[in-house]
């Protein structure tokens, strides 16, 4: 009898430290870092209408810092850009409107995540730099 209650113990104690190691190395979250840097190589006044808005003259950047919780296992895959959708205005001529369609971080332009140079800057930090072009502009269509 005593024998049973020992093994019982044993077997609590035992099932408890593997919860206890699993559940502490998947759930743990981690900081998760990014700067976002846009760089007007246009010829053209940009403005960005979203959450969080920006104007940008020729040849100016703007930077967006961004710290969030992540997995321990953060790629630059695994990030979004700071934008769900935007609108964008080129010198009050030009708009174009983007929108990542339900599919975050995936889209034309600033909306989507692979359109950015990226660069690793530490664990789980990187940097994403988009930069706008004349392609930018001429995509655009008339504001009317």
């Amino acid at each position: 009898m005593l024998q049973k209650i020992t093994y019982k113990g044993f077997l609590i104690a035992g099932i408890s430290l593997c919860f206890i190691a699993i559940s502490c190395d998947e759930k743990t979250d981690f900081l998760v870092k990014a700067r976002y840097i846009y760089i007007n190589d246009s010829q053209h006044q940009i403005e960005c209408i979203s959450h969080s808005p920006f104007v940008l003259s020729p040849l100016e950047e703007y930077t967006i810092e961004s710290v969030s919780d992540g997995n321990k296992n953060t790629t630059e895959d695994s990030y979004h850009p700071p934008f769900v959708s935007a609108l964008l205005i080129y010198d009050d001529i030009k708009c174009d409107t983007l929108d990542a369609l339900g599919k975050a971080g995936r889209g034309e332009g600033i909306i989507g995540i692979q359109n950015y140079q990226s660069r690793q800057l530490g664990k789980r930090y990187y940097e994403f730099t988009y930069r706008f072009t004349e392609e930018d502009f001429n995509k655009a269509e008339s504001c009317e």
